[in-house]
């Protein structure tokens, strides 16, 4: 199945906010964050997967509140919630609970 390109892609905004438009797309990133907001803020519902491409530089991938907020890395039983994509780098998050996420990918580091 295809993954196509955000409506909202904002390649060159150096803090991107997820939003509810981005479910099933993916967001091709230029520079800067990627912001995964809180429930309260956008109620993605469980299941969502977003998937995130850097193109040339280093992207940052965090909560916007780590107490409320967790992203639990594959294979890491921390709930970091803070990693790096590295540039030319593609990972995907998949929203398993209530403020609960998953983030797998190639050239991903936790922080």
């Amino acid at each position: 199945q295809d993954i196509p390109q955000s409506p909202y892609n904002r390649t060159n905004v150096d803090t991107y906010y997820l939003q509810m438009a981005d479910r099933g797309h993916h967001i091709y990133k230029w520079t800067g964050d990627i912001v995964v907001p809180m429930d309260q803020d956008v109620r993605f519902p469980v299941g969502t997967s977003i998937t995130i491409v850097s193109k040339n530089n280093n992207i940052d991938i965090y909560c916007d509140d780590n107490e409320t907020t967790r992203i639990y890395g594959v294979g890491n039983d921390s709930n970091n919630s803070n990693y790096t994509l590295a540039a030319r780098g593609m990972a995907t998050l998949l929203k398993i609970d209530y403020d609960v996420w998953m983030l797998t990918g190639a050239v991903l580091t936790a922080n």
